[in-house]
């Protein structure tokens, strides 16, 4: 049995807050566990590598249970492990924490024990711990460093036909901060109708999942104090470290790092609720060219998201008017049980709230990232939508450069469609164009709603659509559709904050 406690405080004086320990595995063992103690309420984590420095085990301090076991067989290792085989030689806990920005350290010293055992056979006494699940993505074998889901199916479909799937690109589990389960997370995503998810814990890359009929695409939620954003669809773990040589997720160098590789790795980079303070976007020097979308629709339940919902339209609009291909999505950032609210009496925070629906081909991991890339995307409350483009015979589906079929139109006439199916509610439906409603139509039932335009010669223009209650409140909006180019002459995050003024 090996067995060894590690009592330490970190911050106050110390910047960063970090400690490192070491411990030597001499003879052979099935498993590890790591018991947690934190003697007050911070942002805390561990992560532990093995002597190949493959990161075995991956740790939160929020809702996650206070002990992880990481064991040599999948089925038998917690959640956010790497399981398989545990060589012999010098082990290392890297532990860090921090609460406020980094550039004023951590006001409060944060104190903690953790406590780690191993053995052969079973654990003494069972332990209560969060599994990963039946999916196993990624084990020991085949890791160099960090590690990556070697055996996650890409490519493998669920269903494959071409329609609408309903996401959710933002989702919490008790692997961070959320209050649910995986397996209570993936029964409230098959009440609320969800085809697909993105697990986006914070900072851990999920190593595993349970199985059932909605689809979940691993992914990441990067979350430094200066701003959140989601790696979708991500392929590795990514070292958000503090203590890169980058200065990793605090750094605006280290920021720019993290958005590239996951591009690098095969995922999309989306800024989270980038108007909602204080977990707004500060990174100036954050090139634009490195979003790929924008988390337009945050949580619709939490009180201070619709003004922030409304900003983050105001800078989608200016990057389109840039020339900014940058699609926009939705995200519950569920982090509640379904029967909680944020306000007494208010509506419950959940899942698939609101829905982000995707144009595929099929509903695998692969195809839903790529019709992303495509813009092929619309978020919504409540309303369903089919949305076309017509000129001539031809239709364009959402995020479509229109620029050949206008230039083969008699002056430049298209038709834009919109088939809602929604309850008997009335509704205003707003044409936007290059930021601007240029005509909005009140409904009240399903059907068929159409408009019919001229670009003729112009240059550049773009097109969404907006579905609004008779209050104004927004219950579902487009992807655009655009003909021409514009050269940006804006190139940062910062100013687009200024143009924003």
């Amino acid at each position: 049995m090996v067995h060894e406690i590690f009592h330490q405080q970190i911050g106050g004086s110390q910047l960063p807050p970090v400690y490192t320990h070491s411990f030597r595995l001499d003879e052979k063992v099935d498993w590890l566990s790591f018991q947690v103690s934190l003697f007050r309420k911070c942002w805390f984590g561990f992560y532990v590598w093995d002597p190949d420095r493959v990161l075995r085990v991956q740790y939160l301090y929020g809702q996650a249970p206070p002990i992880l076991l990481l064991h040599r067989e999948p089925e038998k290792s917690s959640g956010l492990t790497l399981s398989g085989d545990l060589p012999l030689g010098e082990w290392k806990i890297e532990v860090t924490g921090v609460d406020t920005p980094l550039s004023e350290g951590s006001h409060h010293p944060i104190e903690y024990r953790i406590e780690m055992k191993g053995g052969r056979g079973e654990p003494e006494g069972g332990l209560s711990i969060l599994p990963q699940g039946s999916q196993v993505w990624a084990t020991k074998e085949k890791q160099k460093n960090g590690f990556e889901l070697f055996d996650y199916p890409w490519e493998r479909e669920i269903d494959s036909d071409e329609r609408w799937y309903k996401g959710d690109f933002h989702t919490h589990t008790r692997f961070s901060d959320g209050k649910m389960s995986p397996r209570e997370g993936m029964d409230q995503a098959l009440k609320m109708g969800l085809d697909f998810f993105v697990a986006t814990d914070h900072h851990v890359v999920p190593t595993g999942w349970i199985e059932d009929k909605v689809l979940v695409i691993p992914g990441i939620e990067v979350t430094s104090t200066k701003g959140h954003f989601n790696a979708l669809g991500i392929r590795k773990w990514l070292d958000y470290r503090i203590t890169s040589p980058d200065g990793g997720m605090e750094k605006e160098e280290g920021m720019m790092r993290l958005l590239r590789e996951t591009r690098e790795n095969g995922g999309l980079t989306s800024i989270n609720h980038p108007r909602l303070e204080p977990w707004h976007w500060q990174f100036r020097d954050t090139p634009l060219e490195l979003i790929d979308t924008i988390e337009i629709w945050n949580d619709p339940t939490y009180p201070f998201n619709p003004q922030a919902t409304e900003e983050a339209l105001k800078l989608w609009n200016l990057l389109w008017n840039e020339g900014y291909r940058i699609w926009g999505i939705g995200g519950s950032d569920s982090h509640l049980r379904p029967d909680e609210s944020y306000t007494e009496g208010g509506e419950p925070s959940l899942i698939g709230d609101p829905g982000t629906y995707v144009f595929a081909d099929g509903l695998s991991a692969s195809k839903i990232l790529d019709a992303v890339r495509k813009g092929r995307v619309y978020v919504s409350r409540g309303p369903l939508m089919d949305v076309f483009v017509q000129i001539g015979e031809k239709i364009f589906p959402l995020g479509s450069d229109i620029t050949e079929g206008l230039n083969r139109s008699e002056q430049g006439r298209f038709t834009y469609g919109v088939q809602l199916s929604y309850s008997s509610y009335p509704v205003i439906l707003r044409w936007v164009v290059n930021g601007e409603e240029v005509f909005h139509q009140a409904v009240t039932g399903d059907g068929l709603y159409r408009q019919s335009f001229e670009w003729g010669e112009r240059g550049y223009d773009w097109m969404r659509v907006e579905v609004r209650d008779e209050e104004g409140r927004l219950l579902a909006f487009t992807n655009p559709i655009y003909h021409g180019e514009r050269k940006p002459q804006i190139f940062t995050w910062g100013e687009l904050l200024e143009r924003a003024r």
